[in-house]
């Protein structure tokens, strides 16, 4: 459960990061600011996926 929550928690803040860095370069919505929050939250989901198994590893030694 813990590895949950840090992954989940991680992944926001890493997907915020790149959001910043990167910007909005999917285009998922003609609405500028809902493909804005979808950009975001395809970020996190990336991030959430790589940051996941490395969590469960590390907590599990």
């Amino acid at each position: 459960m813990a590895a949950l929550i840090l992954s989940v928690a991680g992944s926001v803040v890493i997907g915020a990061l790149i959001w910043l860095i990167v910007g909005p370069r999917l285009n998922l919505n003609e609405e500028p600011v809902q493909n804005e929050v979808l950009n975001v939250l395809c970020y996190m989901g990336i991030a959430f996926v790589i940051i996941l198994p490395l969590v469960v590893f590390v907590l599990s030694e």
